[in-house]
């Protein structure tokens, strides 16, 4: 018998078939709002920065997704963070992939931590109340900044599930300071976090290029700016009016708009000694953030400090810094391994989140990541963000041949040509 080819026969597909295609595809577009949907149809982390890019003035963008002076620190995070190559198993099971693991003694459900972020109900009205409700979702840490538009009280009220970190600049006047970690005490946040890597604030071209000022510069070109987004405009000018918590402190002088305000934050006689202070006024877990030194770490260490925070702060304050994934290893080597070592500054998918734990982190600290999802959607955009990174992880250690955190080391990694 000869070979035969096979024709499809052509018919023509009953009603009930038209409709039943027709009814999955009205289920599918009736699955959440339209706003929704456009949010989750983001497919990587940059998906979400270009929506968010569309959703708020330009000055409010640049203020996130900027850096100091040139922004190479800014490039260079994720660059050097890409020059990582992967070399996997193969026929290892794979049932059961888990990505929980313990930060400071405690379960979360992935090595994410939400980065401290200030004035964040300029990008959405919910501000840090959408971002801690969606890490509380999904079983997360949030760390709520001094810069924060929202006190540690009305955070607690509002988002009262969940672990929350609390962030500390200290301020020249040590009162503000001792009075902020009373009040993070006291609402139940469990643990500091200290930054020690801003004794002035960095030079941001792209927020002065764009007219960026806190409190905002009214101007014709911003006026033009906003008008292109109705909908954030509607918001800003339909919820409560945009504030610091901190400046409560500085109501006599004009609140935001005292001149006293951010200069309270710049410290040119910082020292080691800055810490025994904290430790006298805080007596929960303490963490301290910005170190990028093997010797710093060595000698904050030895203060009895939980652990650091390894991080040129996302590249927005010493333009030209290192990248933290380049020294992370080196310090790694001065942190006991019953102390804590987290990383920020460039981290965008679950993969940067792998080689981060290869290389001797406990878990990353994520920022503009989630705050492009939170420009982009609220609470949703966020939490569609941490899922993109955590799903990224999950299929990452599926790929490796692993199936826990702690079996991710650095013999799966193999640094590449830049």
């Amino acid at each position: 018998m000869g070979k035969s080819l096979y024709f499809p026969v052509r018919r023509i597909p009953s009603i009930q078939q038209i409709f039943a295609l027709l009814g999955n595809r009205t289920k599918s577009n009736q699955n959440g709002s339209k706003s929704y949907r456009r949010i989750v149809s983001a497919l990587t982390i940059d998906d979400l920065r270009s929506l968010s890019q569309r959703r708020v003035p330009k000055a409010v963008f640049n203020y996130v997704d900027g850096g100091a002076d040139s922004e190479k620190t800014l490039k260079t995070n994720t660059n050097s963070l890409r020059n990582y190559q992967f070399r996997p198993h193969v026929l290892r099971p794979i049932h059961n992939v888990a990505i929980n693991t313990k930060i400071l003694g405690k379960e979360v459900s992935a090595p994410i931590v939400l980065a401290p972020a200030g004035f964040t109900r300029m990008l959405h009205p919910s501000g840090e109340v959408a971002a801690a409700q969606a890490s509380a979702r999904l079983g997360l840490i949030h760390t709520l900044s001094t810069v924060g538009t929202v006190s540690p009280e009305d955070l607690v009220k509002y988002s009262p599930k969940g672990r929350k970190w609390f962030q500390l600049y200290l301020t020249k006047d040590r009162s503000i300071s001792s009075d902020l970690l009373m009040r993070a005490k006291n609402s139940g946040f469990e643990a500091l976090v200290l930054t020690v890597d801003t004794p002035v604030g960095g030079r941001k071209l792209r927020d002065i290029e764009s007219g960026f000022s806190l409190p905002p510069n009214v101007s014709f070109r911003s006026i033009i700016d906003m008008a292109q987004h109705p909908r954030w405009c509607l918001n800003a000018i339909s919820t409560l009016p945009l504030d610091l918590y901190i400046s409560e402190y500085f109501h006599s002088d004009g609140g935001m708009s005292s001149p006293r305000l951010m200069d309270c934050f710049k410290n040119d006689n910082s020292s080691i000694n800055d810490i025994e202070w904290v430790r006298n006024n805080w007596s929960g877990q303490l963490l301290v953030k910005g170190v990028l030194r093997n010797d710093d770490a060595k000698a904050i260490i030895s203060t009895g400090v939980d652990g650091l925070v390894v991080s040129n702060h996302g590249g927005r304050q010493l333009d030209q810094s290192i990248p933290t994934i380049d020294v992370l290893k080196a310090i790694r080597e001065e942190v006991p391994v019953d102390r804590t070592l987290l990383i920020d500054s460039g981290f965008r998918t679950g993969r940067d989140v792998a080689v981060a734990i290869g290389l001797g982190a406990d878990a990353v600290m994520i920022g503009r990541a989630y705050l492009y999802g939170l420009m982009a959607g609220g609470s949703n955009g966020v939490e569609h963000a941490i899922k993109l990174i955590t799903s990224e992880l999950t299929q990452t250690m599926s790929l490796l041949g692993v199936t826990k955190i702690s079996e991710i080391s650095e013999d799966f990694l193999v640094r590449g040509t830049p």
